[in-house]
């Protein structure tokens, strides 16, 4: 059940607000659930953890976000910037969260992976 996920990980996100991963997975089961609002504010809440400079997963996560929203241009450019940290980033987290696929697909496209 995706909505008692994502009250789950609200409640852990609580107890450790500085805990960029739950952040990440809070932004994850939003986006999954197709709430962009919601991960857009959980996003916001994680970019104000991201501290390792060479994380991508705000940015593909953005991304994601941004393509959803019909904005690829916005999409390419976050897009870009996760692959620029990590190329194979997209790679491994693509078949475990479906909320990805999108922007992956649209990245290889563009041969940017």
């Amino acid at each position: 059940d995706l909505d008692g996920a994502i009250e789950a990980i609200k409640k852990a996100v609580s107890m450790a607000p500085n805990n960029i991963d739950l952040a990440i997975v809070e932004v994850s089961f939003h986006l999954r659930k197709g709430s962009l609002d919601d991960a857009e504010k959980a996003l916001d809440n994680a970019w104000n953890l991201k501290k390792v400079a060479s994380d991508p997963r705000c940015d593909i996560y953005a991304a994601a976000i941004a393509l959803r929203r019909g904005d690829e241009e916005k999409a390419l450019e976050h897009g870009e910037k996760a692959v620029e940290l990590d190329k194979d980033f997209l790679e491994r987290f693509m078949p475990i969260d479906e909320g990805l696929i999108d922007i992956g697909k649209l990245l290889k496209s563009k041969k940017l992976m």
